[in-house]
């Protein structure tokens, strides 16, 4: 599909495509209509770009030896189909694991920090992904301010989602709220069943990357 963009106009004025001659008429088309030979009209046509827009979970575990990380991307693409995600991932972080049921394969390239999902075909609609990783922790040692990790979609044009973190009942976890961008902090939620971590807080990002 193609997306026709008016680079310059004059001499021409625009009309409803029903008054144009019916073999000519066709879904999408533009109309024109000039009354001196004259005229200028130049037109620009490139590719329909897709549009993405996702909505990102990130748990976070604090285990006495590694901070743990599992990210959910829920992708919703129109107006065109990808062939790929690409994500940017924080230093440090290795990624164990890639889920997604449209996915061909996945790359991670260490150098430049980007992970590259390429699909099994040009997909539009829902695509949900799941990326799974770890980065070295030793609790009682690596003190200090960290920055929580999460990953960073690209091509994206709205990014919204939350981070929940959890941690040992040994481990103390305190948050930095000033430190907060593009996010604010929200009630913790019951701990889910079944876990020996507790939730710490709960993050809902109010629009662009974490």
């Amino acid at each position: 599909d193609l997306t026709i963009t008016l680079t310059e106009q004059q001499g021409v004025v625009r009309i409803p495509i029903a008054e144009a001659a019916e073999r000519i008429r066709s879904e999408g088309a533009l109309a024109f209509k000039f009354f001196n030979p004259q005229f200028t009209l130049v037109a620009e046509a490139k590719p329909v770009e897709p549009r993405l827009v996702v909505e990102q979970a990130t748990r976070l575990v604090f285990e006495d030896d590694e901070l743990r990380l599992q990210a959910t991307l829920n992708y919703t693409i129109d107006r065109a189909g990808v062939f790929q995600f690409q994500l940017t991932v924080p230093a440090d972080v290795v990624i164990d694991d890639v889920q997604c049921p449209q996915m061909k394969e996945y790359n991670f390239d260490e150098q430049m920090r980007v992970l590259t999902i390429s699909l099994l075909e040009k997909t539009q609609g829902q695509v949900s992904v799941t990326v799974t990783g770890h980065r070295d922790y030793e609790a009682g040692v690596d003190a200090g301010e960290i920055t929580l990790p999460t990953l960073v979609p690209q091509g994206v044009e709205r990014e919204t989602g939350a981070i929940y973190v959890f941690a040992k009942e040994a481990i103390e976890v305190v948050t930095n709220e000033e430190g907060l961008e593009a996010a604010q902090p929200r009630t913790a939620a019951a701990r889910p069943s079944g876990t020996l971590q507790r939730l710490v807080i709960h993050r809902r990002a109010l629009g662009g990357v974490f």
